[in-house]
């Protein structure tokens, strides 16, 4: 067994000062591993919102974490009357967004031999815990999957992400069709400012909500109001939310993420009348404005829902440059794992086979088909 220390870290108090004291001197830090972060979206669904925290002779490993109560799930009594799973069971899954295991060691080779044991540790500490399952998103921008075991990585889930370099002449790389919807959005008086009060939250929130929905996204992208209050509140200084205007009626607006040198386009909407006008391709540039004016050396856009679809064009038209998304799916104990997926595909009457955790589709596979209330943000 390497040696080193390992705790389980609050998203608050005392454990979250630790926390942000580890993140800071760690080259691929980014605002998605801060403990505000991670504790935003596990309370959101109700989940416990923690990191592990490793550290050795040779370096620390930072891995946020939302740990989700299997209990919630609805055939899980089921499952424990069938097969005898233990009532003290969890699994864990990245924080949404982009988040992983990450080190404060340079050099490829060092680097990697300080991930795979921290993994072989935080697998047995997970185990010990009651956890079924992880399932980890790794972050683009920090390259934190190249030391990842290779053999760890689900190539199924592997896609692209777009994002902008802010130290170069970003704006000429924008596509013809990108700059002639800017141009059209100022040449029709539409102006972008940042929100101040707590009422323009509320407004861009009734338009984001709105174009989720005429997007058909799944319920839990629709987030409410108290959820977008709640990071205006929890990331001050590092969230900024741009509103476009025409004739003073807002028609849409962005929220930028930034922190430790990275922004990130975060959420987006706009108002169905607002089409024509440009406006979503202006608030992305006046996003990264804004995000170089701040310090971003890059702004990453991400991608779209699946490769190539509209979402996926829209991103691509502001910049060439791609980063790989990576994703690994973790079976930390087979038996409760497979009694799970036994018990919901049961509980869902879809025949007796159970899909295997390898086959492509969300993960972890029990979660399948139940919706926002059992899987927030499946894989």
């Amino acid at each position: 067994m390497a040696k080193g220390t390992l705790r389980l870290l609050e998203a608050q108090g005392a454990d979250a000062a630790r926390w942000e004291e580890a993140l800071a001197p760690m080259p691929g830090a980014d605002i998605y591993f801060t403990p505000a972060y991670v504790r935003l979206f596990a309370e959101l669904d109700g989940d416990e919102a923690a990191a592990l925290l490793w550290e050795t002779p040779r370096g620390r490993v930072l891995f946020p974490l939302q740990i989700r109560d299997l209990s919630r799930l609805p055939f899980w009594q089921g499952a424990v009357q069938r097969a005898g799973v233990p009532r003290a069971r969890y699994d864990a899954t990245s924080p949404y967004g982009y988040s992983g295991p990450l080190t404060d060691v340079t050099g490829g080779p060092h680097a990697m031999e300080l991930v795979r044991d921290f993994l072989d540790v935080a697998k047995e500490e997970l185990r010990s815990r009651g956890l079924v399952s992880l399932f980890v998103r790794f972050n683009p921008m920090s390259g934190n999957a190249a030391y990842f075991p290779e053999d760890a990585l689900d190539l199924s889930k592997r896609s692209d992400t777009v994002f902008m370099d802010l130290e170069s002449s970003w704006y000429k790389q924008l596509s013809s069709a990108c700059h002639y919807e800017v141009r059209k959005s100022e040449r029709r008086g539409v102006t972008v400012e940042a929100a101040e009060a707590p009422a323009e939250w509320a407004t861009f929130g009734e338009i984001y909500r709105a174009t989720m929905r005429r997007r058909s996204a799944r319920e839990w992208y629709i987030f409410p109001q108290s959820f977008l209050d709640a990071t205006r509140e929890a990331l001050p200084g590092r969230v900024t939310l741009l509103l476009a205007r025409r004739e003073g009626v807002v028609l849409g607006g962005s929220l930028f993420l930034k922190g430790f040198g990275k922004g990130h386009y975060h959420l987006s909407g706009v108002a169905a009348e607002a089409a024509g006008l440009g406006i979503a391709n202006r608030l992305v540039v006046e996003g990264a404005r804004l995000c170089a004016a701040q310090g971003c050396r890059t702004l990453h856009l991400g991608g779209g829902v699946t490769p190539g679809d509209g979402l996926s064009r829209f991103k691509a038209s502001f910049s060439p440059l791609r980063a790989v998304w990576e994703k690994a799916c973790i079976v930390l104990e087979r038996e409760p794992y497979a009694a799970l997926v036994e018990a919901s595909r049961e509980s869902l009457k879809q025949g007796e086979e159970c899909p295997e955790e390898s086959s492509g589709g969300p993960f972890p596979a029990y979660r399948r088909g139940f919706g926002a209330s059992a899987s927030r943000d499946p894989a």
